[in-house]
């Protein structure tokens, strides 16, 4: 993987949601190196990393606070240990190298993204926990 060649890597920097977008449907493989932070913050599960796959594309990240929950090693993607930059390299390196992967693992990520994190589902999901509290609380008054 050669990070100097600017046609195949490009750092954007803040964007726009559309231009997001936009840059996520023109991309190949989507690069979400996350880390604890010094004050041991985390940042659950990224939202860059639910867009990435909901519009099918195979994820490289780490195992960090939630994102094992999202990508699955091998099925929707590729997990590292954080700050591990020469797994992350390996990965990259990997998928680069077999393109027939890309559209498998990306239309898989879509489906966990669409089963776990579907609007309607946790609506329902939601106004199921809600009428099971209130039904207990009914049933102790």
């Amino acid at each position: 993987l050669n990070l100097s060649d600017t046609d195949s890597v490009q750092f954007l920097g803040m964007l726009p949601h559309e231009e997001v977008q936009r840059e996520m449907e023109a991309s190949d493989i989507f690069l979400s190196p996350n880390v604890t932070a010094s004050d041991g913050n985390r940042e659950g599960i990224p939202n860059t990393i639910k867009e990435a796959m909901a519009t099918g594309l195979p994820v490289v990240s780490a195992y960090h606070a939630g994102i094992p929950e999202l990508v699955i090693d091998k099925k929707t993607g590729f997990l590292v240990p954080e700050k591990d930059v020469d797994g992350l390299v390996d990965r990259l390196d990997y998928l680069i190298a077999h393109p027939e992967l890309w559209e498998k693992l990306g239309s898989q990520g879509r489906e966990v993204v669409e089963e776990k994190f579907n609007l309607f589902k946790q609506i329902s999901r939601l106004e199921e926990i809600y009428a099971k509290l209130l039904s207990y609380g009914e049933e102790r008054l």
